[in-house]
């Protein structure tokens, strides 16, 4: 079975300079939709090759194209519409594809900015086909107001005779519900015979797709329309207007999924997730929280207000309130935040408490460990039961690499320290406040680096009235 995606309109009316079908739908291109739609059927057996008809000097689609074919291990074919003359010959570039099918071998032609085509909807059309041994199946939908779109013409029995455009209709045809939604499944040999018979005798001189329908039903072949009740479904964008509206529904679906699955949403209108983060019963996911890529978030955690979550793994029985977190491991019983951010190759142990102000990057915090307040920690190994002083900085660049800091177990780090890596603190030692430590602390130590204060007795005042008289001239 062949799957054809005709991706090769520029989009004029997205007044973009790229690619309509890259544009993205919750945080994915349009074209991935499409193309996530057959990788379902592949896993089911049924669709197994895959041909996308694009533009010429399309380089975003090609390498988008190469990366996902070799991300998912599916082929790809790309096939070049050099002239835009119309639906019809966009698929008929794909007619070296189609012809080396057997005859009776199943072709889908779908749209690649209608994204929210569903695999169970492709799957009941296969099935329609098969079942009534028709040639050709038309997904369609009813709309109230059909204004614009071709109508479905039927045979009393049931058959498709043809579809007619909106502008060519008679009085009877306008009145017609069933509209095209422009994706098909035609037999592989039907589907070659009738692109080849296409003509372009019209106003436009384009070949239209449509026309296939009709001849089909001419020269002895059957047709059926496969309706689907979801309007968005087969529903293209044009505009970023409509890309909006797409959008809200793709997010209405993936938060609806998540909370029939046990997580709650304190207001769903302000949470935003991508459709490959996966959330465990139980959690709690507060307003403006933004949840995205390939993140998993465990039972019993509650995330947000106003959180970002990227590439993480969040534990069971965490708390993240209001910080921003990508590519973080953190375990169970971790509380982060408010105001934390928690950048790459961050872990965190059980039992970790990192608070407001605080910045991590390539640093494992162990179990029970604390930074409660104002720190950064860069390039560092803590170890348990940890207490980091509010202003704490491990100073791991020196202006051309980067170096390691170890704070081992039950160590005791006073505020406003500079730990100047590379450099290590001995088990259960204590470093003084306002210490810069640049050499390594032994076991069970106090380290103190710091000027010895000095009093100057009624020396405040003549500072204030010499800086006064400078200050008046």
């Amino acid at each position: 079975m062949l799957g054809i995606i005709l991706a090769a309109g520029m989009g004029t009316r997205m007044k973009s300079s790229q690619p309509k079908v890259m544009h993205q739908l919750v945080s994915h291109p349009l074209l991935e939709w499409v193309l996530n739609s057959f990788e379902n059927l592949i896993e089911d057996k049924h669709c197994d090759k895959i041909a996308v008809v694009i533009g010429e000097n399309m380089p975003k689609v090609e390498e988008f194209l190469k990366h996902w074919s070799l991300e998912k291990g599916i082929e790809v074919q790309m096939f070049y519409q050099k002239e835009r003359l119309g639906t019809g010959h966009a698929v008929k570039m794909a007619l070296p594809a189609i012809e080396r099918l057997e005859d009776n071998e199943p072709v889908y032609i779908l749209c690649g900015d209608v994204p929210l085509i569903k695999s169970e909807t492709l799957q009941k059309m296969l099935h329609e086909n098969r079942r009534k041994d028709t040639d050709i199946a038309v997904l369609t939908v009813e709309k109230k107001d059909p204004t614009g779109y071709g109508r479905i013409i039927k045979t009393r029995e049931g058959y498709i005779k043809k579809i007619v455009e909106h502008k060519d209709a008679t009085k009877e045809e306008l009145a017609i519900k069933e509209i095209n939604s422009g994706m098909y499944l035609v037999k592989a040999s039907w589907l070659s015979q009738s692109l080849n018979h296409l003509k372009n005798d019209n106003q436009q001189g384009e070949y239209y797709l449509t026309d296939i329908v009709e001849w089909i039903d001419q020269n002895g072949g059957k047709a059926i329309s496969v309706v689907t009740e979801d309007h968005y479904e087969v529903s293209g964008i044009n505009n970023r207007y409509q890309l909006s509206i797409l959008e809200k529904v793709a997010r209405e679906r993936i938060n609806k999924k998540h909370m029939m699955n046990g997580v709650t949403m304190i207001d769903p209108d302000q949470v935003y997730i991508d459709p490959e983060v996966l959330i465990e019963p139980d959690c709690i996911i507060e307003p403006m929280s933004i949840i995205k890529g390939q993140t998993i978030i465990k039972r019993g955690t509650v995330i947000g207000p106003m959180t970002q979550i990227e590439n993480s793994t969040i534990g069971e029985n965490n708390i993240v309130e209001r910080s921003h977190l990508s590519g973080v491991q953190s375990k169970n019983n971790v509380k982060i935040g408010p105001f934390a951010r928690l950048r790459e190759n961050t872990i965190l142990e059980d039992d970790v408490k990192i608070g407001d102000f605080v910045e991590t990057k390539k640093t494992k915090v162990g179990k029970g460990s604390k930074a409660q307040h104002l720190s950064y920690l860069g390039d560092t190994t803590i170890e348990e039961d940890v207490n980091i002083g509010a202003g704490t900085i491990t100073c791991n660049y020196n202006g051309f690499s980067k170096n390691k800091t170890l704070i081992e177990k039950e160590a005791f780090i006073g505020s406003n320290t500079s730990l100047v890596a590379p450099v290590r603190i001995g088990k259960g030692s204590i470093v003084g406040a306002g210490s810069v430590i640049v050499r390594d602390v032994p076991e069970d130590t106090l380290a103190i680096a710091r000027g010895k204060q000095s009093n100057k007795e009624n020396r405040a005042s003549e500072l204030k009235n010499k800086y006064k008289n400078q200050k008046e001239g």
